[in-house]
């Protein structure tokens, strides 16, 4: 039976990703999880310095999907602006290679900024790893991708003699499964603010008992519904204070509550207001979450999750 195995995150920061250069540069040096992001901290499994959980790429995840045959199908949440220097760390440490498909939230740049850099796994002739990738999307999410990348959609606009990547779009319907590479994957349709007077919809996904919402600020009734019974929740948790376009950390800590997972869930989007020790600190001493049962840590860069 096809089934998840692993969630690998790839990015767990906000849009501009963490440190934040004018932070770095501040004579002042006033921001502590920036500054505590240049430092090297040692990985509790093995004693690597693997990752420093207060250095945050824009929000990706990686689903590793165990197919009928045995093998493995790695599909890709967002390719955002940090989608190739995440890739090169991560894939590299974990041995990952192949990228069968990808599946786009929405249409912002720190969600779709990396699909040029798709080619590198496209191309090189034979010694190239696949020869196409499969993108699924939604309609609205097409239509900006269209408009930023309209030589990777069609392949006559584009100029010069640069390579591009040989990409296959499927656009979705948001309010029906779909399946990759076997497996049924359930859109979540979200609000992430506004656009001309209307929210802006922005897709979580469901697989399995899994499900991942990175970019949102209000869970519509029936996205609830479709969430509730999910095991593992990855949420977003832009700030301490509340945002037009992202949950608070108490914002996301009362919807988790109200969806009752039955396992550990995690906090991700984390702008620099939120550093990984004292937040990390501070949930283990909620006392919301002891009374409700629900155990809700800060996600990090290279977190595996298996199932």
């Amino acid at each position: 039976m096809v089934k998840l195995e692993e969630a690998v995150l790839l990015g767990t920061g906000t849009s501009g990703g963490i440190p934040n250069t004018c932070c770095l540069t501040d004579p002042e040096r006033k921001c502590k999880t920036c500054l505590l992001s240049q430092e090297f901290t040692v990985h509790e499994d093995d004693g690597k310095v693997w990752y420093n959980p207060n250095k945050r790429r824009n929000t990706s995840c990686l689903l590793r999907i165990r197919a009928d045959d045995n093998s493995i199908k790695n599909i890709l949440i967002d390719t955002g602006k940090t989608f190739y220097e995440g890739t090169m760390e991560w894939f590299s440490k974990y041995n990952f290679r192949r990228i069968d498909a990808v599946i786009l939230t929405h249409g912002h740049a720190d969600a779709i900024l990396g699909l040029d850099d798709l080619r590198q796994w496209t191309i090189g002739g034979e010694n190239k790893v696949q020869e196409y990738i499969p993108i699924y999307l939604s309609q609205e999410t097409m239509d900006v991708v269209s408009h930023s990348f309209p030589y990777l959609v069609n392949k006559t606009l584009a100029s010069g003699g640069g390579d591009i990547s040989q990409l296959r779009f499927n656009v979705i319907d948001i309010n029906q499964p779909f399946y990759v590479e076997g497996i049924e994957i359930i859109p979540l349709p979200v609000h992430h603010g506004v656009f001309k007077d209307q929210p802006f919809i922005c897709l979580g996904f469901r697989v399995d008992n899994f499900s991942y919402i990175s970019d949102c600020v209000k869970i519509p009734e029936t996205t609830f519904n479709l969430i509730k019974g999910s095991s593992v929740i990855i949420l977003d948790a832009l700030r301490y204070n509340s945002h037009k376009s992202h949950f608070s950390v108490d914002e996301s800590l009362n919807e988790l509550i109200n969806l009752e997972p039955s396992n550990t869930c995690y906090l991700t989007g984390m702008a620099h207001y939120l550093e990984h020790e004292q937040l990390s600190k501070e949930l283990a001493e909620n006392t919301k979450l002891k009374d409700a049962g629900i155990t809700v840590k800060v996600a990090y860069d290279g977190l595996r999750i298996p199932f």
